[in-house]
């Protein structure tokens, strides 16, 4: 048995830690970020019926569409401070348990998550700036009892 390999096969098993540490933190960043986005869907669907009345009182069209902007951004913020947060507690619960090691966010990481979130985020408020552009002037949505 030799020093050398006995060095690679350690570094063998680092590197297939690393590598599920890996895939492990982005499988919880993308959970988080479908979560997240989930419950905007899911709320989008339930104010629909709030939206056509607001425009059968007469505010416009371009009100509600503000306030959709407005809270996209902050319900962006919101899922990626979130899933930031199950990242770092992963990342940094797993290496603490295994390696004693100390963690650190890295730009990469930030990024990513900004950029997923930022796009999913914007798929889902399409939906909801449709329904109001669209679908809130019909105004027989009203006398069906939903």
């Amino acid at each position: 048995m030799n020093i050398d390999d006995i060095n690679k096969s350690t570094l063998d098993i680092f590197n297939n830690y690393v590598y599920m540490l890996k895939l492990l933190s982005f499988v919880c960043i993308t959970v988080a970020i479908i979560f997240s986005i989930n419950l905007i869907w899911i709320t989008a669907r339930n104010e629909y019926k709030d939206n056509v009345i607001v425009v059968a009182l007469g505010v416009g069209k371009g009100f509600l569409n503000r306030c959709c902007v407005i809270e996209g951004i902050i319900n962006i913020t919101i899922a990626t401070a979130f899933s930031l947060l199950v990242y770092w507690l992963t990342v940094d619960m797993v290496s603490n348990r295994f390696l004693g090691a100390e963690t650190r966010l890295s730009l990469f990481s930030l990024c990513f998550v900004l950029i997923l979130t930022t796009v999913l985020s914007i798929i889902v408020y399409s939906k909801k700036i449709y329904d109001i552009k669209v679908k809130s002037a019909d105004f027989s949505y009203l006398r069906i009892d939903n």
